[in-house]
């Protein structure tokens, strides 16, 4: 017995088996992937700590006066802005000129201590997925610069 495949068959048949293996590769296709929806997005956490504050004034400039505890905390509201603007989620050790230390802790040195630790305490539990502690430098020394 012989088989007679005419010309306008062989392009029917090969149309038709086109057909069949791209509706079984998307078929598999879409079983394979994952949908995008079960991706969760989390803005990315900043906190900016702020140097000195309060009592504690960092270096003051022998210029102008100007104390590094202002700066540091300018510096962080611009940053802070600047990041939110961009999405990031930004959390401050202080938002004020304030050191933060129990009522009558006695002497400057013990309230800059319980200052750190408590700023320490709330970068340990912020979660933050980066933390940036804000400082200057000052010399006396003129042949340092930069």
């Amino acid at each position: 017995m012989f088989i007679v495949i005419r010309k306008h068959n062989i392009v029917l048949v090969l149309l038709v088996l086109l057909l069949a293996v791209s509706i079984y590769g998307l078929t598999y296709a879409s079983e394979q992937a994952s949908p995008v929806s079960n991706i969760s997005y989390r803005p990315i956490k900043i906190m900016l700590d702020p140097g000195h504050g309060g009592e504690d004034p960092g270096a003051v400039s022998d210029y102008s006066g100007i104390k590094e505890k202002d700066l540091n905390l300018d510096i962080a509201f611009k940053l802070k802005a600047l990041l939110e603007d961009q999405g990031y989620e930004v959390l401050m050790t202080r938002d004020s000129d304030v050191l933060k230390y129990p009522d009558g802790t006695p002497g400057y040195t013990a309230k800059r201590r319980e200052d750190l630790n408590n700023r320490r305490k709330m970068m340990d539990e912020s979660d933050a997925d980066i933390i940036v502690s804000l400082h200057m430098n000052k010399f006396d020394q003129t042949k340092y610069y930069g």
